[in-house]
């Protein structure tokens, strides 16, 4: 696994947690991930101990076509669940929403999901995707009930918070990204 003093040495600053960086860049990990960012390559490497996120990971790279983050690479070490377990992953920097994109996101969400509690199946939920979400909802849904019941170290999956949701801007457009909805 690359260590902290690898990364410095490529190139990558260190986000500290919590903490606001000059690049305009803050760690919110909730996991106490270590971040780093490389600036000229717009790449963001994460080091955790965070099994949920290396299922999560896993599947986004055999289905690139979903609304995920790019993943250049990404591995882990050890056993899940053992003192020593690490993930490392490299990916693609993506903007924070705004204010007004996560109500956008929130009042979506709230609106699927008041319409799957009354038994509408998701899969007829399409005439509801402005964000080109829903597919991609739909997976990580099924992906976490099978990582569940295989006992994977995953406790569920959260969908609701904003703060899992970035965006990707392609050609000035601003495309919604699931980043990490496996807990």
């Amino acid at each position: 696994m690359k260590t902290r003093e690898t990364l410095l040495s490529e190139g990558f600053v260190e986000i500290v947690s919590q903490t606001p960086s000059s690049l305009g860049i803050c760690n919110k990990s909730a996991t106490g991930a270590c971040i780093f960012f490389h600036q000229e390559r717009k790449q963001i490497v994460k080091i955790a101990h965070d099994p949920a996120y290396d299922v999560f990971v896993q599947w986004a790279q055999k289905h690139v076509e979903s609304r995920v983050p790019r993943f250049y690479e990404h591995y882990s070490s050890g056993s899940a669940g053992v003192w020593g377990y690490a993930t490392f992953t490299c990916m693609e920097q993506l903007d924070e929403l705004t204010v007004a994109e996560g109500k956008i996101y929130c009042d979506w969400y709230d609106r699927i999901i008041s319409r799957a509690k009354k038994g509408e199946p998701f899969i007829d939920m399409t005439d509801d995707d402005p964000l080109g979400l829903l597919d991609t909802l739909i997976a990580i849904r099924k992906v976490a009930q099978q990582a569940i019941q295989a006992g994977d170290h995953l406790s569920g999956f959260d969908l609701s918070k904003d703060t899992n949701v970035m965006i990707r801007v392609v050609d000035g457009m601003r495309i919604f990204i699931y980043t990490d909805p496996l807990n």
